[in-house]
């Protein structure tokens, strides 16, 4: 009986073990979900009527722009990712996100600033 018990832990320990280590955390499932949100959203906004429009405000209107949105908070660290990158247009997606409305007479100074803003407050969306 004590042997079987014993083998019956061993399983349950190794299930256990494996099942952890294989499952997703999540920020890596966010991560996932944005990425495919993120592909959406670029084949969406580059057809009409989205490629006719010249204010990126406007892309976040689509399908996809606003499932992302949608993500909420879990979507910052990739979205300032996004902005770190150059790809300006995403400081909409924060702007909605977050409520925060930052002001600059030209696109680089938005994203600084929303860069800035990240350094400083990125530990609370971890």
């Amino acid at each position: 009986m004590k042997k079987k018990t014993s083998v019956v832990l061993l399983v349950a320990i190794t299930l256990s073990f494996y099942g952890f280590a294989f499952a997703e955390t999540e920020k890596e499932k966010a991560a996932k979900e944005f990425q495919e949100l993120k592909a959406d959203f670029e084949t969406e906004i580059s057809y009409p009527p989205y490629s006719d429009y010249t204010f990126t405000n406007k892309y976040w209107n689509s399908e996809s722009g606003q499932k992302i949105i949608a993500m909420g908070k879990r979507a910052l660290p990739f979205i300032m990712e996004e902005i770190k990158n150059g790809k300006s247009w995403f400081v909409v997606a924060a702007e909605r996100i977050t409520g925060i409305k930052m002001r600059g007479p030209e696109a680089d100074d938005l994203t600084e600033q929303w860069l800035d803003w990240w350094e400083e407050n990125k530990e609370q969306f971890k």
